[in-house]
């Protein structure tokens, strides 16, 4: 599954799948566990299973959206910031992803800076979650 735009990011090598749809675990191509969705009566059967097959893709998702985000950046379309969170949230060890984020932003968001350097706490990158 490795490709450049995911040849950076220290994930397991793809492709990931769904090993077993009554346990909903997903594993790497050989059989190591990466996540399992575990069985919880207030989320409905295929709700779990939609999120298992997101987890099972996301290596995939992450990859298309860098590397979308960096034609439309060549071809001088302006980025979203919010793309640009997303990308460094989702893979904040991956130098290319920093060193265009810190070039596509110019300095003026300083979130994303506290985000870049780490100052950011956990509850402030994600709006939806519950503060301290």
């Amino acid at each position: 599954m490795s490709n450049i735009y995911t040849r950076n990011l220290e994930l397991s090598e793809g492709p990931w799948r769904i090993q077993d749809r009554h346990r909903l675990t997903i594993v790497d191509p050989l059989d190591r566990t990466i996540a399992v969705v575990k069985d919880n009566p207030s989320i409905p059967v295929q709700e779990r299973l939609a999120n298992a097959h997101c987890i099972a893709r996301s290596p995939e998702l992450l990859a298309a959206l860098k590397e979308a985000t960096f034609l439309l950046h060549n071809m001088g379309v302006s980025t979203n910031a919010s793309i640009v969170d997303l990308l460094v949230r989702a893979a904040p060890d991956d130098t290319q992803i920093l060193e265009w984020a810190n070039s596509h932003t110019s300095g003026k968001d300083a979130r994303l800076r506290k985000l870049r350097d780490g100052s950011l706490l956990a509850h402030e990158s994600n709006p939806s979650s519950p503060k301290p």
